[in-house]
């Protein structure tokens, strides 16, 4: 009698063990397909209406209505208009011929030139001939009021054979990503306060799933807004030194440097994406390895006690 009583209860552990198994790899499955197509999970839609006014209000930059003034009668409307600073990317080419054997002398007088304005030497190469210098170009960043400056002095050393000179207006996009990051930032700040707020492993979860999303575009937008700083605070210009009949070849030798640059930036989302997936599946892993170990504990001690009965 009681090893049948015994045979049974070993099987109801079982099966209770193997539907608790069964419905968290479906729950497993189901998050993870939800965090993969980014539907905002349920635990979010508990949040207080507080809250969500205020990552309304926040993320959207809206402000409460002010009142006009009133003068001798009539309502007008004061508004000020915030003046935006324009931003220019000034880029600058030449091309100029020196007399043979001048290279190195007006190599450094174009270096002199950007240093004078606080300038730098950015890249440089040369081509040779004969076991001697006949050409190079040197590129130097300049700041970006000097610009103009540079270009005439520049004009000064030799004869120049070719100018070329850009301006590209980026207002319109920095001032885009200026309000897309202060966007994003205060939708950051909401989602901080909810993780401070989260009750549950699966609010956290979910919180912390939006809030990777959001962090992430942040540094995304940030690192182009640096990129458009730095361009608009300081100028490029490319300055080729040809001595008579030489030819500077064509490769800047910058190709190789943006692909390990991108090469290196793809593997860095790669392990992003792959950190995010073990994260969500790891608090999943965690609970059926408990699960397991309890069952394995109610087993071992059944044993023992059949054991110890026969």
């Amino acid at each position: 009698m009681n090893e049948k009583r015994t045979g049974k209860g070993l099987r109801k552990v079982f099966i209770a063990g193997g539907i608790v198994l069964a419905v968290l790899l479906i729950l497993m499955a189901i998050g993870l397909g939800c965090g993969g197509n980014r539907k905002p999970d349920q635990a979010l839609k508990e949040v207080s209406k507080g809250e969500v006014d205020l990552m309304r209000v926040e993320s959207s930059g809206e402000v409460p209505e002010q009142k006009g003034t009133t003068v001798a009668g009539t309502r007008t409307e004061v508004s000020q208009v915030p003046s935006i600073e324009t931003r220019t990317i000034k880029t600058g080419s030449l091309t100029i011929e020196i007399k043979k054997g001048t290279f190195n002398r007006y190599y450094s007088q174009v270096v002199l030139i950007a240093e004078g304005v606080g300038g730098f030497v950015s890249d440089s190469r040369t081509d040779s001939s004969g076991g001697r210098i006949t050409g190079g170009t040197v590129t130097v960043r300049v700041p970006n009021d000097s610009f103009s400056k540079v270009m005439a002095e520049f004009k000064k050393i030799g004869n120049v054979k070719s100018i070329g000179e850009q301006a590209q207006d980026v207002t319109e996009e920095y001032v885009d990503l200026e309000s897309r990051i202060n966007n994003l930032k205060a939708q950051e700040g909401v989602y901080l306060r909810l993780m401070a707020k989260a009750q549950t492993i699966e609010e956290s979860i979910a919180v912390q799933r939006e809030l990777s999303v959001i962090q992430e575009q942040i540094e995304q937008l940030q690192g182009r807004k640096n990129y458009l700083d730095n361009h608009v605070q300081f100028s490029t210009v490319q300055v080729t030194l040809l001595e008579p009949g030489a030819a500077v070849s064509g490769d800047g030798g910058w190709g190789f440097t943006q692909a390990l640059a991108d090469a290196a930036h793809g593997v860095v989302n790669g392990i992003n994406a792959v950190i995010r997936f073990f994260g969500d599946a790891l608090v999943y892993v965690l609970i059926a390895a408990a699960l397991a170990l309890l069952a394995y504990l109610v087993v071992k001690k059944r044993y023992g006690e059949k054991k110890a009965s026969s």
